[in-house]
């Protein structure tokens, strides 16, 4: 087709409906993303870390991997699709712990990044349930299986009561627990983490964060468990 009329009849050429259904569109977007996950570990959990690596290796595009304090570079992670880099290479931000799963969040060049734990058995359909929930939702949104809601009553009672203390005004839906419903967060677990780059824009990784990410006080994240039959249950 023309390029020309294309670019001044862009809107026009959207698609509106598909002809074998939404869930046939979605399967075939879900189908089409491109997904890098990140991941950091500490080097006394290298045998935990093969097994992290091994259930995300055929679920995604690229992966990433920041080793704090390993004496080498794992033979498993020799793989052309896993970069790597140690707390003790010149180019590394050195032994960061958990942060170091955010070393490349400003140069995915996929449509999506995943963060994951080197702790977690992923199931077999993770990431593909995870970019299906994804496009239920209207852009931008962020997605996972493990997240917070602060309570706001609880956190600085309206009758000028004390609040209840650092925990007490959580709510806490775990990964390893069922929610029938999809939940708002105010924070989501970095280690059951998916999103969309060009949503999420710059991320300054000098902020104090480490194994949560908080989004904002208007939560527009999402957060719903995979452990609802035993082919997609999370093990850790």
């Amino acid at each position: 087709m023309n390029a020309e009329f294309r670019e001044k009849n862009a809107s026009a050429l959207l698609t509106k409906y598909f002809a074998d259904g939404e869930h046939v569109y979605r399967q075939y977007l879900t189908d089409a993303a491109t997904v890098t996950v990140s991941i950091a570990s500490v080097w006394t959990r290298e045998t935990a870390l093969h097994s992290a690596v091994h259930s995300l290796a055929t679920q995604v595009d690229r992966m990433s991997v920041y080793l704090n304090g390993y004496d080498s570079v794992p033979s498993y992670l020799h793989a052309p699709y896993i970069t790597v880099i140690r707390s003790q290479d010149n180019t590394s931000r050195g032994d960061v712990g958990d942060i170091g799963k955010f070393f490349w969040c400003n140069d995915i060049e996929t449509d999506f990044h995943l963060t994951a734990d080197d702790d977690i058995i992923y199931p077999p359909d993770y990431v593909e349930k995870l970019l299906r929930f994804w496009y239920i939702y209207s852009s931008p949104v962020v997605v996972g299986v493990h997240g917070i809601r602060i309570l706001q009553q609880d956190l600085t009672p309206s009758n000028g009561e004390r609040g209840k203390g650092c925990y007490g005004f959580r709510k806490v839906f775990m990964a390893v627990e069922q929610v029938r419903t999809p939940k708002n967060v105010h924070i989501i677990g970095t280690g059951t983490m998916m999103y969309r780059p060009q949503d999420i824009g710059y991320i300054d990784i000098d902020k104090t964060f480490q194994d949560e990410f908080y989004v904002s006080s208007n939560p527009r994240t999402f957060t719903t468990s995979l452990a609802f039959r035993s082919s997609s249950t999370i093990c850790r």
